[in-house]
């Protein structure tokens, strides 16, 4: 994957904020491994990963989301980027050229402002240097999924958006595996941007176990600042619980292109449901609930 001109800005943007003793722009890894089917409930952490770290996930993350569909990366972000994304939407939330839309009263009224892959225009303004390493991260973690899973991601196809919850919010249980239309959605990740969290503020990400088709527990991922969430957006059914406090985050896919015979025998299967199907099958896909049909 060749950069592009603004990624290679970002990067110099990052470094350049480094060398003048502003901050790390990441952290050493201390992965969060989700239980194996049958085993205790709980977490369990995986060594830091050692040496100088690159803007992307460790091998050991990698193995980690391969294996389990799921990984923590708490402290994976620095303070300074932290503080400059939250900077960033805050300008975003005042402004009047910025685009942003607004999730139904059953999600809490969640704010959402879109970062990919429509960007927000400039006059808007914001924090350009913090989203510009933003940018350089998700592409690098981009690369990494797709040399653990050798799935091709078009990244003209990568959805990223803050979201930003008010005391209240919440976000019920669903897939974010859409495999609609031309594309699918194959890797979900969420950075949390919420400094000086704590337990009584609420909003944790709730990642439920399936196996067998039931329900043998969860985890709970508390959303503090800096942590990385990454998991298969169509085998990790999770949801935000409610807040006591307002949360804020980045949440984000990498999207597969379908072929055309994916899209066809989608097409064909549609065709033969009765209006009734067809209209169970709509109000699924509108709740970010992954179908398949036939």
């Amino acid at each position: 994957m060749r950069p592009t001109a603004p990624l290679v800005v970002g990067l110099l943007e990052c470094l350049l904020m480094d060398f003048v003793g502003i901050s790390q722009a990441f952290k050493p890894l201390v992965p969060l491994k989700f239980p194996r089917p049958g085993s205790p409930l709980g977490a369990s952490l995986a060594s830091p990963a050692a040496g100088i770290l690159a803007p992307t996930l460790s091998p050991e993350n990698i193995g980690i989301l391969r294996d389990e569909h799921f990984v923590v990366i708490p402290d994976l972000v620095s303070p300074w980027m932290v503080s400059g994304l939250l900077e960033d939407v805050e300008v975003l939330r005042k402004s009047d050229a910025a685009f942003a839309k607004f999730a139904s009263a059953e999600h809490g009224n969640v704010e959402w402002f879109d970062l990919l892959p429509v960007r927000q225009p400039p006059q808007a303004g914001g924090n350009l240097a913090a989203r510009n390493c933003l940018y350089e991260l998700v592409e690098t973690i981009q690369e990494a999924i797709e040399g653990m899973s050798g799935v091709s991601l078009d990244s003209d196809l990568t959805e990223l958006k803050y979201a930003v919850y008010p005391s209240g919010g919440r976000y019920r249980r669903h897939l974010d595996g859409l495999n609609v239309g031309a594309q699918a959605r194959e890797y979900s990740f969420i950075l949390y941007l919420n400094a000086d969290w704590i337990a009584l503020d609420g909003g944790h990400l709730r990642v439920f176990e399936y196996e067998g088709g039931s329900v043998r527990g969860h985890l709970d991922v508390e959303p503090k600042a800096g942590t990385i969430v990454a998991f298969k957006s169509d085998r990790v059914p999770h949801e935000v619980l409610a807040t006591n406090a307002r949360r804020v985050a980045l949440v984000g896919w990498y999207n597969r292109r379908k072929t055309s015979e994916e899209v066809d025998t989608e097409a064909s299967a549609n065709e033969e449901l009765s209006p009734l199907a067809a209209a169970i099958l709509q109000h699924y896909k509108d709740s970010g609930i992954a179908v398949k049909v036939g």
